[in-house]
């Protein structure tokens, strides 16, 4: 809550990017096709009309129960690539991007809910990166916990609006004007993430002018990440005796609250029961808001230019193996000359134990098969 100055702020300030969601609309095409190759035998598209979003080489039509499938971009195998016909056409119910990963909801009874993980990996004896993509199923989403790491308890700068009288108290601030919001956190220079800060009284004031909290609501909605904290649990705007001197009856509080909500999904509206776990709640979502926007944001739907196969080059030992399928280990020590032999032992026993490698046979003559 700020002491106000004459006049109401202006739009603007935010952006888009960075929000996550794509569509929720039926514009966008799940479209799997049978291909010639017997290590990817399908191809997953992801269409917006005539345009190509997403092109990817799979080893199934779907990834196993509880495990994950390995992806490779088009021009990645040593075998051109061709299209047999259509096995799968179903339209997309919505797509959200998070980070790395990029969920999909496809709109079928069964099997409609997977995710893609992007990352990207630093060599290990040279410089520069690779990527690796993984194809993910809702069983797995059951079994585990993502293996994100955790960053709420970084240090970041909190931006405070120099129009709020009695700020929350934070390791580090910096008295700024903010466009809208009472405290905010950036990443380069753009604010990622922002919070209005209201008292019971000033947010039934508020409702007295309604329009008018609407407008700042859809301001704090251009932001990636936004919420308005109230320093008062629910019930009380449900209280005839405490919502009466503001000349204001629970029925109308309550559904001016719940039109806010429908109204703009994208804002937070958070009610506390007091400042200081208002202000507790407040630092964690700023720092969970520098976080995210933290998390690697490849650009998943780049499809690289196809690779001749004379310039086929493999990125790590993984890709290696998934083009191949079968393999032997001077097969691999022959690829990566860099890797020590020690570290490529290890890198199968790894697979192995995840169970995405197994070996065939004993001593030079064995072969491994990636699944």
């Amino acid at each position: 809550m700020k002491q106000e100055r004459g006049g109401e702020r202006g739009f603007g300030g935010g952006t888009l990017e960075g929000k996550g969601t794509l569509s929720e609309a039926s514009s966008y095409l799940w479209l799997v096709e049978e291909t010639n190759s017997s290590r990817f035998p399908y191809r997953l598209k992801i269409l917006q009309g005539d345009q190509v979003l997403l092109d990817l080489l799979t080893q199934d039509l779907w990834p196993p129960e509880g495990k994950q499938l390995f992806c490779l971009r088009p021009g990645r195998t040593r075998e051109p690539i061709l299209s047999l016909g259509i096995k799968e056409k179903f339209p997309i119910k919505a797509l959200k991007r998070t980070g790395p990963l990029l969920y999909v909801v496809i709109d079928r009874r069964v099997r409609k809910r997977c995710e893609f993980l992007f990352t990207k990996k630093r060599y290990k004896n040279q410089p520069g990166e690779y990527e690796q993509i993984f194809w993910r199923s809702e069983s797995l989403f059951r079994q585990k916990v993502a293996r994100l790491k955790r960053r709420l308890d970084l240090e970041v700068t909190i931006l405070v609006d120099i129009r709020e009288r009695y700020p929350y108290q934070f390791p580090k601030t910096s008295r700024v004007t903010l466009p809208v919001g009472d405290y905010a956190v950036e990443r380069e220079g753009r604010i990622v993430g922002v919070v209005e800060r209201k008292t019971f009284a000033d947010f039934l004031r508020s409702i007295q002018a309604f329009n008018r909290l609407c407008m700042v609501f859809a301001e704090l909605a251009t932001f990636p990440h936004a919420a308005v904290v109230v320093e008062a649990p629910y019930h009380y705007f449900l209280e005839g005796k405490r919502v009466a001197p503001f000349r204001l009856k629970p029925s109308k509080v309550e559904q001016a609250i719940h039109e806010l909500l429908v109204k703009f999904p994208g804002v937070h509206l958070v009610f506390l029961e007091n400042r200081k776990v208002a202000q507790l709640w407040c630092g964690a979502f700023l720092r969970a808001a520098v976080s995210q926007m933290d998390l690697s944001q490849p650009d998943i739907f780049e499809t690289p230019k196809v690779a001749e196969e004379s310039s086929l080059t493999y990125t790590d030992p993984e890709s290696f193996m998934a083009v191949l399928g079968t393999f032997t280990f001077r097969q691999l020590k022959e690829n990566f000359p860099d890797w020590p032999e020690n570290k490529l032992r290890k890198l199968l026993e790894e697979l192995k134990a995840q169970g995405r490698v197994v070996c065939e046979g004993r001593g030079p003559k064995a072969r491994w098969h990636y699944w």
